[in-house]
């Protein structure tokens, strides 16, 4: 791995590497404050995540254990789509898009109608990303988690079938029949948005070479990367073998970080329980958490965050049980633990398992927005951390740094 104190020497080609944060889920003006402010800062590209809820229980979000609990609710979410509407009418540069929406709440044709609307909105900016979905964002509102990655492959195929189709559409499959249907709202450009599939190894990397134009997977929390190196292998093997071309593929990482000023911060913050709940909570699968040998999942032995994960129905007596269970281990290996030069060092690994043909995105959040005192200036300087933390990253890549970069709220209001 290329360190930052080897950027200056030269040894290193710039490639091609995109870096986003989190666009604002709640609150409209801030939410268009923060995507301009994405903008000056030089960021490529920023998301919206499409849920109902999050992760962590309400029976933990009090301000014993979560100070912020004071000033805003863990699962306070805005619609994804007018929220990026917004942002798209109020940019000119960023690119914008989903990370992620699923394919069951939302049909395919209705995606494939909304896709083309946001293109339209962002001038050729949007991009979709996919996944097959969370129990959390089904069970609670009566919607049946059935056949996901089915749905998932279908929606893909029926959304790149009305987004390219100047004419009346059918199409007949095991979850959605076209008959005459039509989408004649062309692309913007010359091409549709990318499409962009999440997901671990297995269908969702299928599901990928075959239909989409990237690749999503969440690190560190699924794999070292060694682990992510051959997963990328395998995703640029199949694509080729789908007759596309491996070259054209994003592979996109979507990096959950504790990032703070010190290593001691960071180490204090790796004990808080909640990031120690999310970091046992949000593993994809019981593989993950005996590769890192630590024996059985503390919530149970088969766990696996999309088919398990149900916060609202978690007791705080039974969730501090399983924080009881999760050492600070968990979360160092679940999430990029440090100073922003550290977790660039980290992610860059990560970068580095992709080849140069290959165009790469980051996704950098800041976990301890969740973990601050809930003060404004504790997020404002977490946006800090971040910008700081991908300027890192463009130095190791040989990217220049932004040529703006102003100071995202003034020192006056953080208090």
């Amino acid at each position: 791995m290329v360190r930052a104190d080897e950027f200056n020497t030269g040894r290193m080609a710039m490639r091609s590497v995109k870096y986003g944060p989190c666009g604002h889920m709640f609150d409209p003006d801030l939410n268009r404050a923060v995507g301009q402010m994405y903008e000056r800062q030089g960021y490529d590209f920023m998301i919206w995540s499409d849920q109902m809820m999050l992760t962590i229980p309400r029976s933990l979000w009090t301000p014993d254990l979560a100070p912020a609990s004071e000033f805003w609710d863990i699962d306070t979410f805005m619609d994804t789509w007018p929220l990026m509407t917004d942002v798209a009418i109020h940019t000119d540069k960023i690119q914008i898009g989903t990370t992620v929406f699923d394919s069951i709440r939302r049909p395919p044709a209705n995606m494939a109608q909304l896709t083309a609307t946001l293109d339209h909105y962002s001038k050729g900016r949007f991009f979709l990303g996919m996944g097959a979905g969370e129990i959390k964002q089904f069970a609670p509102y009566g919607i049946a988690r059935s056949k996901p990655f089915g749905h998932l492959e279908e929606s893909v195929k029926i959304i790149k079938l009305l987004l390219d189709a100047p004419d009346v559409v059918n199409y007949d499959g095991p979850h959605w029949n076209l008959r005459n249907a039509v989408l004649p709202l062309m692309p913007y450009g010359e091409k549709r948005p990318p499409i962009l599939i999440a997901g671990g190894p297995g269908r969702a990397v299928d599901i990928a070479a075959k239909h989409a134009d990237g690749w999503i997977t969440y690190v560190p929390t699924c794999g070292s990367p060694e682990w992510y190196a051959a997963e990328v292998a395998t995703a640029r093997r199949k694509t080729e073998e789908a007759g596309r071309d491996p070259d054209a593929m994003i592979f996109y990482l979507l990096t959950m970080n504790i990032i703070d000023e010190t290593e001691a911060k960071v180490e204090r913050h790796t004990h808080d329980r909640i990031a120690r709940w999310d970091a046992a909570a949000v593993i994809p699968g019981p593989n993950v958490y005996q590769a890192w040998g630590l024996g059985e999942h503390p919530i149970r032995p088969d766990y696996s965050y999309p088919t398990h994960l149900l916060p609202t129905e978690w007791s705080r007596e039974d969730a501090l049980k399983i924080i009881d269970k999760t050492p600070p281990e968990v979360v160092r290996r679940a999430r990029a633990c440090g100073t922003p030069e550290s977790v660039a060092d980290q992610l860059q690994a990560y970068i580095d398992a992709v080849p140069q043909s290959n165009e790469v995105w980051v996704n950098v959040i800041n976990y301890t927005t969740f973990l601050g005192s809930g003060n404004f200036g504790d997020p404002a300087g977490q946006v800090d951390l971040v910008l700081e933390t991908c300027n890192h990253l463009r130095k190791l890549n040989g990217q220049p740094l932004p040529t703006e970069a102003p100071d995202p709220i003034p020192a006056a209001e953080r208090s």
